[in-house]
């Protein structure tokens, strides 16, 4: 989510230890501190070179103030902003908790939201409920890969659908939605 730097309570100098690098932040009225001076990366983020890596902004202060990220670990935001390096507004969690924060805040890019998608929760329901149609006149009439028609129809995509018509059958991925990530161990 894009924050607008309108009315900062302030802009701070960050130094950072054994560097010359400096981040420069927009303090705002809600706490965020918005990096200013970094360039941004394709997703949204903040990205600086420090002790010879190319990391995130958000990354590096975590490690800074907070301490090291164990294996398998990301770092989260509290706050929503993407350039947001407060400290205080930082902490780790699996994939799965980043993915279950941005469901919770609807910044999940599925569906027709995704930029690349062909279908629509309409077609993808007409897909779903067609029993007759082969895979192939699907696709065809639908104008996509006849893999993209198996995927939505074992629930493998569009799990979202797939799961509201069919609350009580199981999908490939409906464990992963519904926050039950089978695949990795307890």
């Amino acid at each position: 989510m894009k924050k607008s730097i309108s009315n900062p309570l302030c802009i701070r100098e960050i130094k950072l230890p054994n560097s010359k690098a400096k981040l420069l932040v927009a303090v705002m009225p809600d706490g965020c501190w918005l990096c200013i001076n970094r360039a941004i990366d394709k997703d949204g983020y903040a990205r600086i070179l420090y002790n010879g890596k190319n990391t995130r902004v958000h990354k590096m202060m975590y490690l800074l103030f907070k301490g090291e990220i164990p294996p398998d670990y990301v770092v989260r935001h509290k706050c929503r902003p993407k350039n947001c390096c407060n400290p205080a507004h930082l902490n780790i969690g699996t994939d799965l908790d980043n993915a279950n924060d941005r469901e919770a805040d609807g910044n999940t890019c599925r569906g027709e939201k995704h930029p690349k998608a062909v279908l629509t929760e309409l077609k993808v329901e007409e897909i779903l409920l067609d029993k007759e149609t082969s895979t192939s006149e699907l696709a065809r009439k639908y104008g996509v890969d006849p893999k993209t028609i198996r995927n939505v129809k074992f629930g493998k995509t569009w799990v979202h659908v797939f799961n509201r018509l069919f609350p009580n059958v199981f999908s490939l991925n409906s464990n992963v939605a519904n926050g039950n990530d089978f695949r990795k161990a307890s």
